[in-house]
Parts: C-alpha cells; sequence; structure tokens
C-alpha cells in the first residue's frame, strides 16, 4: 500500500513556477512604492531592496495557499494529482461487533466529516454513543490501484451515554473510496486492551458543507 504524499520535486518545481508571477507582481509594487515621495518610509525600504524579495516570498506562499486548500479539487488540477476528493459530510450505519438486543443487530446511525486539503486530512466520526477524531490520516493507494482513506483515531464517549460497554479508547479504519468518491466502505477495529471490539462503516456523501455534530 503506496501513501499518497508530495514529494521534494513537487516543492522544488512548484517554486519555480510560481516564482515567476510572484516576481513580477512584487516588482510593479515595488514601481509602485518607488514612485511615493522620497520623505515616504515605504519609498526609503523599497529603495534598500527591503520589500521586493519579502513580497514575492510571501506572493509564493499565498498561491501554495490557494492550490493547498481550493485550487487541487478543480478538475483540470485535480487530474494533475490523481487523488480523489473526498472532502464533506457523509452519512451511513456502523456495524458493530457489539450489539445492545439481538434485534438491534449491533447496527448504530452515523455520520462522517471529513476536511480535506491537497496535504492534509482530518476525520471526524459521530453517532449517538461517542464521538471520535483521527489522530493521523492518509490516502493510500492498495495493490489493486484504488485508493483508500486510512486513519488511526481516538474515541470519546458520550458524558450522556448509558451503553456499559462503551469507553474512551483508540483505533484503526481502513475505508474504501468509490471511484467518485461518494462512498466510503470498510473496517475498523479497537485496541484491544482498551476496548476490543471491531465491525464495519458504509457512508455515503450527502453535503459538503460541515455541522460538527452527529
Amino acid at each position: 500500500m503506496k501513501t499518497h504524499t508530495l514529494t521534494a520535486k513537487f516543492y522544488i518545481i512548484f517554486s519555480l513556477l510560481a516564482s515567476v508571477p510572484a516576481f513580477w507582481l512584487s516588482s510593479k509594487i515595488n514601481t509602485y512604492l518607488n514612485a511615493l515621495p522620497e520623505t515616504s518610509i515605504l519609498h526609503y525600504l523599497s529603495s534598500w531592496g527591503f520589500i521586493e524579495a519579502p513580497t514575492a516570498i510571501v506572493i509564493i506562499f499565498f498561491i501554495f495557499w490557494i492550490l493547498n486548500n481550493y485550487l487541487w479539487k478543480w478538475l483540470p488540477i485535480k487530474k494533475l494529482f490523481g487523488i480523489p476528493n473526498i472532502d464533506g459530510r457523509y452519512e451511513g450505519e456502523l456495524v458493530s461487533s457489539f450489539s445492545e438486543t439481538k434485534e438491534q443487530n449491533g447496527t448504530y446511525k452515523t455520520t462522517i466529516e471529513i476536511k480535506q486539503t491537497l496535504t492534509n486530512i482530518t476525520v471526524c466520526l459521530y453517532t449517538e454513543r461517542s464521538c471520535s477524531y483521527s489522530l493521523t490520516a492518509s490516502l493510500c493507494k492498495n495493490n489493486n490501484g484504488n485508493y483508500e482513506l486510512v486513519y488511526i483515531y481516538q474515541n470519546k464517549t458520550s458524558a450522556m451515554g448509558t451503553d456499559s460497554d462503551m469507553r474512551d479508547h483508540n483505533g484503526t479504519a481502513i475505508l474504501g473510496i468509490s471511484e467518485n468518491g461518494n462512498i466510503l466502505d470498510g473496517n475498523y477495529f479497537n485496541n484491544p486492551r482498551e476496548r476490543g471490539r471491531y465491525g464495519k462503516i458504509k457512508v455515503t456523501k450527502v453535503i459538503s458543507k460541515m455541522k460538527g455534530k452527529f
């Protein structure tokens, strides 16, 4: 299984490409500042080159911020990176190895919210009994060439919960991602020293906006 990460080569190429518009724009700003009255502090700093270089660096960082948070989702650029966009709110069911009753059969309604950028993923899972959040999360490509969401989480039990089996614990989830990124389907398991449970999760994307709750 191969984890998706941006390589040093990407950052080098990006910096070289972004430096072209960055230095062009910073030179325009510098020209404007040089046209200010000589008594102006901005004119003085500009004439000594104290503004142009830092401005270019700030512009490069700003371009990367836009790419990291927004532009990577744009289809032509998204194809360049070749990763699925799973940012959004998903709803579905969690089937646990623990069942409160025979009729209940270990099935619980669940919600997953994923915040994704080009460089980072965070996952929050909500049920009526507890909520969990990712300690680390990655997009990985399996041996079949399909992407999976793999994350380690920490679970916090609801203060109002009455389930004696539920307690705070850590765990791992591996969820397969559908081709269009709208369905997550896979398995999870808890740390056996804290709560030795396991189960299945299947959720479908319902909206891109986060609610931060079940």
